[in-house]
């Protein structure tokens, strides 16, 4: 008689349990429907691109599959949020793919200044885009306030009064031939996340970081990519205020004005197995300049020809830096040809060769441990 019960009852359990994992099953498959399958826009459809982007941000997410080997040209701005500058194209608000093959969006020389894309999260909804074998190029800022003046190419940044994320991510893609206040190519606001791999950053224009500008409480991961013959008063290549990270990446033939040839850091830089190259500065720091109160780690990384007609060749030091089985060797400055070392700050060399340097490897003399002048 027991026995007979405790199997009714075993039975019934098994029983709910199916049925709850069935209703379980159904609201998975109700909170997460498939994704709309991608869409193709034929080359140089404006219209098209348009319409897929609009559609993306209404269901939530799509991969837009653009022409191979194609240009589209953009002639007349879509957009112009308020405080957030001209977008070519409709702002990212949801999850876009955008995938090529040597495809290019440009800007029309013609045309009226407006940066070419803008991915922003709002309303506690994040956004992402992600671009796939494209090049973006040709853009120009319209405004010269806040974000209306950052990112000349691509600009990730929130809208209104909560903090929200977005993310940007370049995969075997450009971004070139643009002018911004900051941010020439690619600017990643407050807490914005930007990856690059396998692309490159070159021929931009800035103020502040002519190829790449990293705001506060931002970051930006960079692995097998390069950020060439960029522009700008401080940082040519990059400039970094939040968290930058580079690996397997070449930072070569950026110029400035003021400081930071190649790479101006103001917050944490982690550089790996990377080149800083033919970098040039008109005041201080050719290779790489940091601040006080920055953080910098340099490890298997080879910063070379670079030059500064003031000061810092190399490296101009004013932050906390750690250089690492690294080569600071055959660059040029008046000062402090290799490292110059600001007063204040503080250096950790291991295993690293600081060799070849004009004039002298470090100043002043005995501020750098392991140099020899």
């Amino acid at each position: 008689m027991h026995k007979r019960t405790i199997q009714a009852a075993c039975g019934a359990v098994a029983t709910i349990s199916g049925l709850l994992a069935g209703l379980a099953t159904m609201a998975t498959a109700q909170a997460a429907p498939a994704l709309p399958p991608p869409v193709t826009v034929a080359c140089n459809d404006i219209v098209g691109l348009v319409a897929a982007i609009t559609a993306a941000n209404g269901s939530g997410a799509a991969t837009i599959n653009l022409a191979p080997n194609c240009t589209y040209m953009l002639t007349a701005a879509n957009n112009s949020p308020l405080g957030q500058g001209a977008n070519g194209l409709p702002v990212v608000r949801k999850t876009v793919v955008l995938a090529g093959s040597n495809t290019t969006i440009e800007r029309s020389s013609s045309a009226p200044n407006f940066r070419i894309l803008e991915v922003a999260g709002a309303s506690l909804n994040s956004a992402s885009l992600t671009l796939q074998g494209v090049t973006v190029s040709g853009g120009h800022t319209s405004g010269l306030i806040g974000n209306a003046g950052r990112g000349g190419c691509l600009l990730a940044t929130y809208t209104g009064v909560l903090p929200t994320s977005s993310t940007l991510t370049l995969q075997n893609s450009a971004a070139e031939d643009c002018t911004a206040l900051d941010g020439g190519g690619i600017y990643a606001g407050s807490r914005a996340s930007l990856v690059l791999t396998g692309s490159s950053v070159k021929s931009n224009t800035a103020s502040s970081g002519g190829g790449i500008d990293v705001g506060s409480s931002a970051s930006a991961t960079i692995g097998h990519s390069s950020v060439n013959d960029n522009s700008a008063g401080r940082g040519g290549g990059l400039r970094n205020n939040g968290h930058a990270t580079l690996t397997g990446s070449t930072v070569a033939g950026n110029s400035t004005l003021i400081a930071g040839g190649g790479i101006y850091n103001a917050g944490d830089l982690f550089l790996g197995a990377s080149f800083v190259l033919q970098n040039s500065t008109t005041l201080v720091g050719g290779g790489i300049y940091t601040t006080h109160g920055s953080a910098t780690h340099i490890a298997a990384t080879r910063i070379q020809f670079n030059t500064s007609l003031i000061r810092g060749g190399g490296l101009d030091n004013n932050g906390s830096t750690f250089l690492q089985n690294s080569f600071v060797i055959v660059n040029t400055a008046p000062i402090g040809g290799g490292i110059w070392e600001a007063p204040s700050a503080f250096i950790a060399v291991v295993n690293s060769l600081i060799a070849g340097n004009t004039v002298f490897n470090c100043s002043p003399p005995a501020s750098v441990p392991s140099c020899v002048n």
